[in-house]
């Protein structure tokens, strides 16, 4: 039995009598498509597969079709609209100042600062995340927003800090609320112009500001940097794909506990996984309880816990990547047999929902004290 849910999948029950290595017919969509049964699954168990479109009424992220503009359609006729690149005017004055938004020159000799040029691109973790705000607020204590909240690794778009703060209703705010964005300084040219051109849709009250901020072991140099290291602490982090470089956990680990205020801190984070045993470390190092958000909205379905995630060791882990299929060329197949390599040959739809399969979102507390 077929059946298609709100997040972007079609469940599919194992019959009566079916074993692994059975080959079942069903119709989707008006299409008869063949699924082996994984080995392991028994009647009654239930397979996802990712159909490779988007079922939860948000449309297309770029309906004009241009690339180098993302617009996000947050409900309740608040659209984002982000650029990927400056205007040639803007861009132009950037160049005339000495600094290039394209040059990858924020590096140190440490390895401190992440900045590959991956800053300017919509990463689908953080579509995800900017989505289901009307759901992940609520989790705030006593339903009210943090007063002091920085958002890691904004971007030069501002996707997730932005549709954050868009989301927010006034009745929400404490005096004097501020939001952060953060990321390397060759994205903050880009970043601070899509601000300007959301600030229509801010709420009356909210401060919204762009700086650069370091990922680094030790306090940074507050003569070099915007952020100070005697500023109070924030109450809030807000963060997406943070953890695709693992070589860089250590930094985001060390600049998570500098940041976060010790008590009432709570990290919201979108997780996309690519090597899940090494980006376990930001989890385990990180000193915080994290709980997964498994959303009522959207297109994200994973039940399984950070522990659990890719653990080859775990059988809940192993029958989710046998058990959720993705529609590839027309025909499924298991998450677990689609490799990196191929996952670079699929079409957009399909690249879509095996991205999406991968991606989960937690929020981290600070442990109570006993």
């Amino acid at each position: 039995m077929a059946s298609e849910g709100g997040n972007g999948c079609i469940s599919l029950t194992i019959p009566e009598g079916a074993e692994g290595g059975d080959v079942l017919t069903f119709v989707v969509h008006g299409q008869e498509l063949e699924i082996p049964v994984p080995i392991g699954s028994t009647p009654g168990d239930v397979l996802q597969l990712q159909v490779g479109r988007d079922t939860s009424g948000e449309g297309d992220d770029n309906a004009d079709g241009d690339a180098r503009h993302t617009k996000l359609d947050l409900g309740k006729g608040r659209i984002l609209e982000l650029s990927s690149q400056l205007p040639k005017e803007l861009l132009d004055a950037v160049r005339n100042d000495g600094a290039s938004p394209s040059e990858n020159d924020d590096n140190n000799d440490d390895g401190d600062t992440v900045d590959d040029g991956t800053y300017a691109l919509p990463w689908q973790s953080g579509k995800e995340l900017s989505k289901l705000w009307d759901e992940i607020i609520p989790c705030f204590e006593g339903g009210r927003m943090p007063k002091r909240i920085v958002e890691l690794g904004s971007g030069a778009l501002g996707l997730v800090g932005l549709s954050f703060c868009v989301s927010l209703e006034e009745g929400l705010l404490e005096a004097k609320s501020i939001v952060l964005l953060t990321d390397v300084p060759s994205a903050m040219p880009l970043l601070q112009y899509n601000l300007e051109h959301n600030q229509s849709l801010l709420p009356d009250g909210l401060v919204v500001n762009a700086k650069p901020l370091p990922w680094t072991m030790d306090p940074p140099d507050d003569d070099n940097h915007e952020v100070k290291t005697n500023e109070p602490p924030y109450d809030c982090i807000l963060g997406s794909d943070l953890l695709y470089n693992e070589k860089f956990i250590p930094h985001l680990v060390a600049t998570t506990k500098r940041l976060l205020h010790p008590i009432r801190g709570i990290f919201i984070l979108s997780v996309r996984w690519r090597k899940p045993d090494l980006e376990r470390e930001f989890f385990q190092e990180s000193g915080l309880e994290w709980e997964l958000i498994q959303p009522m909205s959207g297109n994200l379905s994973c039940p399984l816990d950070w522990r659990a995630f890719g653990d080859p060791k775990n059988e809940k882990s192993n029958l989710y990547f046998h058990q959720t299929q993705i529609s590839v060329k027309g025909k499924p197949k298991a998450l677990a047999d689609i490799t990196e390599e191929e996952s670079g040959k699929l079409l957009a739809d399909e690249f879509k929902a095996w991205d999406r399969a991968h991606i989960q979102i937690y929020i981290g507390r600070q442990p109570k004290a006993a």
